[in-house]
């Protein structure tokens, strides 16, 4: 499976770190395919490494929930969706459209 940082909400992370180097795990039910079984094994432990870009984007993500969950309960926030706000809303989106060039007509020679 390669490194798997701790934290990580890969499938099988609790019960892969919970174990001791060298320790072989229980068996466990593959999620995907229920007729496998899995063992897992950990070989060696580090305090500290890069984090691989997709773990490092799931802790980013994590870390930002987190921290609007407790600003959240700092403030109170309020959301209203209206025929006003609707209405202004369209008219920013009007105002940063793009028109579709439209194409010119071939010019066929002889007609």
């Amino acid at each position: 499976m390669g490194w798997i940082p701790v934290g990580s909400s890969a499938t099988y992370a609790d019960a892969i770190l919970r174990l001791g180097i060298g320790e072989l795990s229980e068996p466990i039910t593959d999620v995907e395919n229920p007729k496998l079984i899995l063992f897992f094994m950990i070989s060696e432990r580090e305090l500290a490494r890069e984090l691989a870009p997709a773990d490092l984007e799931e802790f980013k993500s994590r870390a930002l929930q987190n921290w609007i969950n407790k600003e959240r309960d700092n403030h109170d926030v309020d959301a209203a969706f209206d025929s006003d706000i609707y209405n202004w809303m369209l008219e920013q989106l009007q105002q940063t459209a793009v028109p579709t060039p439209t194409p010119l007509a071939p010019s066929m020679p002889g007609l």
